[in-house]
């Protein structure tokens, strides 16, 4: 027996006495091998302690038990919870993921696309960069058989599922609670990394307002991706008068940005002024409320992967492309 040196195929065949082929049909239970030398085989391969990986099991066969998961940056939690649901739902079903970050790189997105086609996943959920250019690969993968589920937003040209949110509800519903509350001199954090994703925030934004008749002044709202520049946009806010009776973020970083900065001038939230975060964050609750968001990002990401393993386990005729649009409901609960 090799002590030191990787056991491989090789080694498992020469133990057991028989071809490298055969040892290959009883490691993926393919093709026609006796009771009496399938236990030889595993006999040897337990001798030998021989655990062959998914990764190689699966590279023998025309497609793998394996999906791919592309997101732009895993270290936000928002993407942690979309891979975590998706992840659950995977395993559930027997199937195992691999994780790439695309950085918002359209090249890193491509070359993450095609290294996970070197594993012959079987199928791939993604969150595209913003206006990627990525969609003739994406339809070359989907002419093959393999499915693809674009998460978050669509990607331009892919004929691909899509299962995204529309966050106007959501916004519209927060600015109306801030309004029931007598706040009228708002202020708006939005990250603008997407423009849709911008644009559905504004769009619920001026719905609320309009309903009060109120205006919204193009300086009242930052739209940026820099936390330096959403850090000066609040300290220059808050030293006008009259000050603002509140901000609402629809970013997390921002959240905790504007909180931070409000606390360098001693601000007494929410007695001096209020704060506002669209997304579940627990920093928030000493300020006597607590947001819930429908559906949330583990919804959608377990709402994806279904998606995908229709299209994976689909043996009948396919489906037509399907284009799915969640609107966002916000529920707010006053803590006291």
């Amino acid at each position: 027996m090799k002590s030191k040196m990787k056991i491989n195929i090789k080694d498992v065949a020469n133990a057991a006495g028989v071809a490298q082929s055969t040892v290959s049909r009883v490691m993926n239970n393919s093709g026609y091998v006796s009771h009496k030398t399938q236990q030889k085989v595993l006999k040897a391969m337990k001798e030998l302690g021989y655990s062959p990986s998914a990764l190689a099991v699966s590279f023998s066969k025309s497609q793998s038990r394996i999906i791919g998961f592309i997101v732009p940056d895993i270290s936000v939690g928002y993407f942690g919870k979309l891979l975590f649901a998706a992840d659950e739902l995977a395993s559930q079903n027997n199937y195992r993921m691999i994780l790439c970050n695309s950085n918002e790189n359209a090249e890193k997105e491509r070359s993450a696309i095609l290294n996970l086609l070197s594993y012959k996943v079987g199928g791939i959920l993604i969150v595209p960069v913003e206006n990627s250019p990525n969609a003739d690969l994406i339809n070359q993968i989907l002419s093959t058989g393999t499915p693809v589920v674009c998460l978050d937003k669509k990607m331009p040209g892919a004929q691909c599922d899509s299962i995204y949110i529309d966050n106007q509800n959501g916004a519209q519903e927060l600015t109306q609670f801030a309004l029931s509350k007598g706040y009228q001199n708002l202020r708006f954090l939005i990250y603008d990394d997407h423009p849709l994703v911008t644009a559905s925030y504004i769009s619920g934004v001026k719905k609320a307002l309009n309903e009060h008749g109120l205006p919204l002044p193009e300086e009242h709202i930052f739209k940026g991706t820099q936390i330096d520049a959403c850090s000066e946009f609040v300290r220059k806010q808050y030293s006008a008068a009259p000050k603002p009776s509140a901000f609402i973020s629809f970013s997390s970083d921002f959240t905790v940005v504007c909180y931070r900065t409000l606390m360098t001038y001693n601000a007494d939230i929410p007695r001096d002024i209020d704060l506002l975060g669209y997304d579940e964050m627990k920093i928030l609750t000493p300020f006597g409320y607590a947001i819930s968001h429908s559906p949330n990002p583990s919804e959608m990401g377990a709402l994806a992967m279904n998606m995908l393993l229709n299209r994976m386990e689909r043996t009948e005729s396919p489906l037509p492309v399907q284009h799915v649009l969640l609107p966002t409901s916000v529920k707010i609960e006053e803590l006291f």
